[in-house]
Order: C-alpha cells, then sequence, then structure tokens
C-alpha cells in the first residue's frame, strides 16, 4: 500500500473525565509503513491502546497503553520480515505481548516485594505486587491492522470501533475489556481477527472506545475521514473542535486511526 494510494490520518485528545480529575490522555496511538526490498513489498501498521482507568489514584495505565503499541509494531515487523503469512501474525503476537507484560511486571515488582494498597480497594484485597503493577501499570486494550496492499487484518483485544468502508462496529464489553494483561495463562485467549482483501476497502478506522458516542451520529462518522480531507492535522482538528463544543459526547480518551482511498488503482 503507497501514500499515493491511501491517506492516513491520525487524532488523540483526552477525555472530560480525565481532564476534570486531571488524569493523563490513557490511550496510545501508532501508526508506521516498513518495506521489504527484497519482496517489493511495503507494509503499513497501526495500531490503539486504551489504559484502563481503575482507581484513579493509583492508575498508570497509559504506561501500558504506550508500551503495549510499540512492542506491537516491533514484533509485527519482525514476524512479517520472518516469513509469517498476515493471516497468522494476530496469533502469533498475542502470545508474544502476554509474555512480555508477563515478564516486565516479574522484573519491574517481584512478588517478592512488600507493596500493599494504603488503603483498601474492592477485589484488590489480597492481590500481590506484581498483580497489582500489572493491573495499575499494564492494563490496556489492543486494537490494530497490519497490511501489504493485498490483504488487510484486523485484531482487537479489549473494546474499541472499527470502520470498514460504511461498516461501523462498537466492541462493548461493559467496561470491562479482555485486556491481555488479564489473559496471561488464560487458555483459548486471543485477538478477534477480521481479514479484507484491500481492493474492497475504500476506508478503514479504529478507534479506542471513547468516540462510542459519537459515531453513531452519521455526520460526524463522515467527517472523521472528510473533515479538511487531505490536511494530515484534520482529523486531530476535528477531535478538538468537537471537544470545544460537545465535551459531554468525550468523556473518555478519543483515539482514531484512519485510512482512506486517495486514487483509483491497482494497490
Amino acid at each position: 500500500m503507497s501514500n499515493e494510494s491511501f491517506a492516513i490520518r491520525v487524532g488523540t485528545h483526552q477525555g472530560a473525565k480525565h481532564r476534570q480529575l486531571h488524569v493523563n490522555n490513557q490511550d496510545a496511538k501508532l501508526v508506521e509503513n516498513f518495506a521489504v526490498p527484497a519482496w517489493n513489498k511495503r507494509f503499513t501498521v497501526g495500531v490503539v491502546s486504551d489504559g484502563c482507568t481503575g482507581f484513579p489514584a493509583f492508575s498508570r495505565t497509559e504506561v501500558g497503553a504506550n508500551l503495549l503499541v510499540v512492542f506491537a509494531y516491533s514484533r509485527v515487523q519482525e514476524l512479517v520480515c520472518a516469513g509469517i503469512p498476515l493471516a497468522e501474525i494476530p496469533r502469533v503476537l498475542f502470545q508474544s505481548v502476554t509474555e512480555f507484560i508477563r515478564n516486565l511486571a516479574n522484573l519491574v515488582m517481584p512478588s517478592t516485594v512488600a507493596w500493599p494498597y494504603p488503603v483498601k480497594l474492592a477485589k484488590r484485597e489480597h492481590v500481590d505486587s506484581t498483580t497489582r503493577f500489572r493491573m495499575d501499570y499494564l492494563s490496556a486494550t489492543l486494537l490494530g491492522f497490519v497490511t501489504d496492499g493485498v490483504t488487510l487484518v484486523l485484531f482487537s483485544a479489549g473494546d474499541g470501533i472499527i470502520v470498514v468502508n460504511n461498516d461501523c462496529t462498537v466492541i462493548n464489553q461493559d467496561d470491562q475489556p479482555d485486556y491481555p494483561a488479564s489473559s496471561i495463562n488464560s487458555p483459548g485467549r486471543g485477538f478477534d481477527v477480521r481479514t479484507y482483501q484491500m481492493a474492497d476497502v475504500q476506508r478503514l478506522a479504529i478507534m479506542t472506545d471513547g468516540p462510542k458516542d459519537l459515531v453513531v451520529e452519521p455526520e460526524f462518522l463522515g467527517d472523521v475521514f472528510a473533515f479538511k480531507r487531505g490536511n494530515p492535522m484534520g482529523l486531530q482538528v476535528l477531535l478538538v473542535n468537537t471537544f470545544d463544543r460537545r465535551p459531554e459526547k468525550m468523556l473518555d480518551d478519543c483515539t482514531i486511526i484512519t485510512i482512506e482511498r486517495t486514487t483509483v488503482g491497482t494497490v
């Protein structure tokens, strides 16, 4: 997929509740492309992640969200270069992500370290220090795609929003997402995966669940792609303007990556 054929835009905005509580934007995003000259192919990878607020006084899950998007990108690139078919990448990636979370938590905060909460918290009375670190720093969703311009593979763990052409899917897990961090040592867990042919895709968006009250509005969903079309900062400006006018529709952090076909021809 070449930049002559598709336009890529990114936007993110802190949610109104997080701004009120002085909590950081806990979303993270990354979109990159790389070439494999030996195959005469270029690959594009996009990932968004939404950290779980949990208990705001202790939660720092923007750390996990930002680590996960970078880690996912690097692993996808390695898997591509190892010759793993795109459709198989999510299965291997999920195992890599959960191992990374487990190893990082054990390295930073071993269970032998005393690190109890200073107050009593519901359902966390008996967690050890490693589990506390995983919950407070690494609990985040992961939603992304990889494409070689011919095939598009979408993968998700946790809630979020996926738009393919005119089909908008809101993944709602009742504020209890299946984070990779909570799937460690859980048999059968993995990414939900969708596969498309890029020739059939005119536009694509992946989002954290923050804009869920906005994407039900056809005008906003259209503006995600059309507002200041051709301007790489157009999506960011749209989120800023929308927040200024209607902050009640953006209570949670909102992060979006879009791809839109700009020319007609062979991809």
